[in-house]
């Protein structure tokens, strides 16, 4: 019997990227979680801030790695799966989910989230359901994983026009008060006020015996 979910629903498939951008474009070095401690944060047995603590020298060889890039798996939400169910057979009036929202919390992700835990603007303000990527500035393409149009590829830059300590994003399908599709929480990446965070969001349809 055949079936079809999308990567990071069943099983660990990175899809996020991350790369830090300096203000001058320049890639720097992006911290990205090792397995055991994407399984900390998303118990809650980690802080995503604990980068920042005095004890980071000593436990960050067991957590993970300073990386030109970083990825990550997201988790699709309850509210996500509906919406990508009913895009995939028209039905119902859900908006192409290409959106992308910013947050500093430090709670565990969950399917049943609804809205992104703290969710801020690029300037570290509250974000009041404006997500700091609209559509306009964002690119939605199909590409091949493993078929043709496999993939949908979605990109953005977050400039960050204020000192940020980005610990979670969010995938909406509309420029406010968007649906929370899907989601991500990895250890903080600070970013200076002129730098920018890279995104690329990969959710591939794959069928399975």
């Amino acid at each position: 019997m055949n079936k079809q979910f999308f990567a990071g629903v069943h099983r660990y498939v990175p899809n996020v990227e991350r790369v830090h951008l300096n203000a001058k474009g320049e890639a720097i070095p992006i911290w990205e979680d090792n397995r055991l401690a994407l399984k900390l944060l998303k118990k809650g047995w980690l802080s995503p801030l604990w980068i920042n603590s005095k004890l980071a020298k000593f436990i960050a060889p067991f957590l993970g790695s300073w990386k030109m890039s970083a990825s990550s798996a997201n988790i699709l939400t309850n509210a996500g799966i509906a919406a990508l169910a009913g895009l995939s057979c028209g039905v119902g009036s859900v908006p192409v989910c290409k959106e992308i929202g910013i947050g500093t919390g430090v709670t565990a992700v969950n399917t049943a989230d609804t809205t992104l835990e703290d969710e801020i603007k690029a300037d570290g303000t509250a974000a009041a359901g404006v997500h700091v990527l609209p559509a306009a500035q964002v690119t939605n393409t199909l590409i091949e994983t493993t078929v043709p149009n496999d993939t949908a590829n979605i990109t953005g830059l977050v400039t960050a026009s204020a000192p940020l300590a980005i610990t979670k994003y969010g995938l909406f399908n509309a420029d406010t008060n968007g649906t929370l599709i899907a989601e991500v929480l990895q250890t903080v990446t600070n970013l200076p006020s002129g730098d920018s965070v890279a995104l690329t969001w990969k959710l591939k349809a794959e069928q399975g015996a």
